[in-house]
């Protein structure tokens, strides 16, 4: 129990501390200081939070005068209170000493809030107050790179002078092993700081230049001082085909593409690719060919009668087909199925609405079916029934032709025989049906269904169905 409350204090020490560290904001972060002089910088305090809190700042803490950077730092004022949004100003003095420093040194200046020990890192360059130039001082780029891709030459440049937005032009140039220029590039760079100033160009040589080891050099002229930075890089050999594959397809027919790119700066065999057209684009081939050279069949498929193909040369292979064949035999296959079914529909059945009337929220409909024999022979043991739909009240036959009434789990059936029909004799049945409606809405009538034997076979046909709109 005890260790437990421990770890409990414990964390909620770490939480109290946590939210004073992110309770005050404080800018800026990084600063240039000159060397052998007093440095006057002002440093805000912003509260961040929905409290009051008490700053001292310590300038006897030995984490802010070690290195022997200083020989004083001070601020005014040392301390004070901030209310829930407010921002506090402190200015800083630091005395330097006659040093020189071209990188950024991290000072660690402590504070407490309320009385809790906290710290913020001031990053500062101390430059020489005798220089006055402009000058690289590091460029850093890849030792090795492939000529087809784009490279960063990262630049460090010192600006030792009392002023910032100086326009300073940086030529950027890349030297073939031989020593003659292969690629120069003109930058212009605005210095945003005194001290510390970065820089990037991104250079992009050509992508078929050989191997070898080149000269990537970098110069800046200010006011006639002459600054140059310069770094050996290797291009690297390589063998790289890109292969992309397109087409072009119509309804009527359509191209199919194979383009090969030689991106590396050695020839490279192509023989290995090829355009593959598949059992049905070869049969409706009309034509193939090759931007470049010509095209020869394979068991595989087109190939490049060229093999090697030079650094930076494409070619495309290409095959067209025509679908219009293919049309044609659709057509003759639809036609045929068309007069297929025509001259074996043997049974014709149509449902009509002969009348309705609609009232009181009932409907009234009076429906006729229609059976033909529509082929060459008679047809025998005609069984005709159709079923009700569910909101259905009363039914009743109509005419001559007589049936029966049967119920099922679908709803009311209604049944009618005939033993004999010739060819092109019809025979026309009738029914009333009541139904409930609504005020506005629809009715549909599913289809009737005719069986039947011909030719000692049972069949079965379907009349059409029927959309009823009630108004």
């Amino acid at each position: 129990m005890k260790h437990m409350l421990v770890l409990a204090l414990l964390v909620a020490v770490f939480f109290v501390s946590m939210g004073l560290s992110n309770a005050i904001e404080i800018s800026p972060a990084s600063a240039t200081l000159t060397s052998n002089t007093t440095n006057m910088l002002n440093i805000s305090f912003y509260n961040q939070q929905n409290y009051t809190v008490s700053i001292g700042i310590n300038l006897n803490s030995a984490e802010v005068r070690y290195g022997g950077l200083f020989d004083s730092i001070s601020a005014k004022p040392i301390e004070f209170m901030l209310l829930p949004g407010q921002t506090q100003k402190v200015l800083f003095a630091f005395n330097t000493r006659n040093i020189f420093y071209s990188i950024p040194i991290p000072i660690n200046i402590s504070y407490t809030i309320n009385g809790t020990p906290q710290s913020f890192i001031l990053s500062a360059p101390i430059l020489p107050s005798s220089s006055k130039q402009i000058y690289f001082y590091n460029m850093s780029l890849p030792k090795e790179i492939y000529p087809y891709e784009s490279f960063p030459i990262n630049l460090t440049v010192i600006n030792s002078l009392d002023r910032t937005g100086i326009v300073v032009p940086i030529n950027a140039s890349i030297f073939y092993p031989n020593g003659t220029l292969a690629l120069s590039s003109y930058n212009s760079f605005t210095l945003s700081n005194l001290g510390i100033n970065h820089y990037s160009i991104i250079m992009k040589p050509s992508s078929q230049s050989p191997p070898g080891q080149y000269k990537v050099s970098v110069s800046l002229n200010y006011n006639g001082f002459t600054s140059i930075i310069s770094q050996n890089v290797d291009f690297l050999s390589y063998y790289n085909i890109i292969a992309s594959r397109s087409s072009s397809i119509g309804l009527f027919g359509g191209t199919y593409y194979l383009t090969l790119r030689n991106e590396g700066n050695t020839p490279v065999n192509v023989s290995n690719y090829t355009l593959t057209p598949g059992s049905l684009n070869s049969l409706l081939m009309v034509s193939k060919g090759a931007s470049i050279g010509s095209v020869s069949s394979g068991a595989n498929g087109l190939y490049y009668s060229l093999v090697m193909l030079s650094p930076g040369q494409n070619v495309t292979l290409y095959y067209t087909v025509s679908y219009i064949i293919v049309y044609i035999i659709i057509l003759i296959i639809i036609i045929a199925i068309i007069l297929f079914f025509y001259f074996n529909r043997k049974v014709e059945v149509v449902k009509e609405v002969v009348k309705h009337t609609a009232s009181s929220g009932f409907i009234d409909v009076k429906i006729s079916l229609k059976v033909r024999n529509v082929s060459n022979k008679p047809i025998e043991d005609i069984d005709l029934w159709d079923i009700m739909p569910p909101s259905a009240l009363k039914v009743s036959m109509v005419g001559p032709r007589e049936g029966i009434v049967q119920k099922t789990v679908d709803g009311l059936k209604l049944v009618w025989k005939e033993t004999h029909l010739n060819p092109n004799d019809e025979f026309i049945v009738m029914y009333e049906l009541r139904s409930k409606i609504g005020i506005v809405g629809k009715m549909q009538l599913n289809p009737a269904v005719c069986r039947f034997k011909f030719n000692g076979n049972i069949y079965k046909r379907k009349s059409n169905s029927i959309i009823l709109n009630i108004r």
